[in-house]
């Protein structure tokens, strides 16, 4: 069993790679992501939550195409423009 998490945002940061002790390519991302509301007098709030996401196996090659202010991350990895 596992759990499933699916998060919209920004990178913080460029996806930083990283090799474990057993010789494991790992990625690690910075996502901020954004809650908007009305609060009770009528005026917007906004709160960021920043989340530490670790990539293994496959999804660490993609992972690591990643950066901060890219438009189009699936073009860097596929070459195909999406």
């Amino acid at each position: 069993m596992f759990n499933k998490v699916i998060l919209i945002g920004r990178l913080g940061q460029n996806a930083e790679a990283k090799t474990a002790q057993n010789n494991r390519e790992y990625v690690v991302l910075n996502i901020a992501t954004q809650e908007s509301w009305k609060n009770d007098k009528g005026d917007y709030e906004t709160r960021t939550e920043w989340h530490r996401v670790f990539a293994w196996r496959n999804l660490s090659k993609f992972a690591k195409t990643l950066q901060k202010g890219s438009s189009s991350p699936w073009k860097a990895f596929s070459g195909i423009a999406r």
